[in-house]
C-alpha cells in the first residue's frame, strides 16, 4: 500500500514537471520570436508584412502553449482519462513541431540566441516524449470527490421519481378514528320510488293532475 502511494506521488510530480517544462518551452519560443521585433524588416512592404505576421504568430503560439498547459492541469481534464489523453497527445505533437521550428531560420539568431533556440528545441522534444508517456496516467478522484460528482445525479433521480404520499392517521387520534369509521361504515341504503296505484286509478284526462282521482 505504501509503495503504491509513493508511485502515485512520483507520477504526479512527474506530470507537474512535464507541465512546467511545456510552459517554459512555450515562453521561450515567444521570447525568441518577439526578439525579432528589435530587427524590423523594412526593405519593402512585402518583407514588412511577413515580419509582422511571423512575430505575431510566435507570440500567439507561446501564449497558446501556456494556456493549454494551464487547462490540462484543471481538475475537469486531469481526472478524466479521454480528455487528459487528448490534451497530452495534442501537446506532444505541438512540442515536436515547436522543437523542429526553432532549430533553424530567422528565429535562431546568432550567439546566445542561437544557443537558446537549440536548447528550447531539445527541451521541446523531451517534453513531447514525456507527454506521450503520461497521456494514459490521468489523476484518480478521491472518494469524497466521487461522492460529490455522484450526488447531483442522485438528486435528479430522486426528483424525477414519482411520489405516492399516503396519509395515515394515528390510532386514537380524531383523524385516525374518522378514517377508520369511513372504512368500516356500511353503504347508505338506496330509497326505492313509491309505485303504488292511488285510489281511483291513474288520471287519464288532460285537465287532472297526474295521480289524482
Amino acid at each position: 500500500m505504501v509503495a503504491r502511494a509513493d508511485a502515485a506521488c512520483a507520477l504526479r510530480a512527474m506530470k507537474l514537471v512535464v507541465r512546467l517544462l511545456g510552459a517554459l518551452t512555450s515562453t521561450s519560443f515567444a521570447v525568441l520570436t518577439c526578439r525579432l521585433w528589435a530587427e524590423p524588416q523594412v526593405q519593402d512592404v512585402w518583407e514588412f508584412c511577413h515580419w509582422i505576421g511571423q512575430t505575431t504568430l510566435g507570440a500567439f503560439v507561446g501564449v497558446g502553449g501556456c494556456y493549454a498547459e494551464l487547462q490540462g492541469s484543471m481538475n475537469s481534464i486531469s481526472t478524466h482519462f479521454r480528455k487528459f489523453a487528448m490534451n497530452r497527445i495534442g501537446l506532444s505533437i505541438f512540442y515536436f513541431w515547436l522543437g523542429c521550428y526553432v532549430m533553424g531560420g530567422e528565429i535562431v539568431g546568432k550567439g546566445a540566441w542561437k544557443t537558446m533556440a537549440h536548447v528550447t528545441g531539445i527541451v521541446a522534444w523531451v517534453t513531447a516524449a514525456s507527454d506521450v508517456f503520461v497521456s494514459c496516467c490521468a489523476d484518480r478522484l478521491s472518494d469524497e470527490e466521487e461522492e460529490e460528482e455522484l450526488s447531483p445525479s442522485r438528486k435528479d433521480g430522486e426528483e424525477s421519481a414519482p411520489a405516492h404520499p399516503v396519509t395515515l392517521g394515528r390510532a386514537g387520534s380524531p383523524a385516525g378514528a374518522k378514517a377508520a369509521s369511513r372504512a368500516t361504515a356500511p353503504p347508505a341504503p338506496i330509497e326505492e320510488p313509491d309505485l303504488e296505484l292511488p285510489a281511483g286509478g291513474w288520471a287519464t284526462s288532460g285537465n287532472k293532475a297526474f295521480g289524482s282521482c
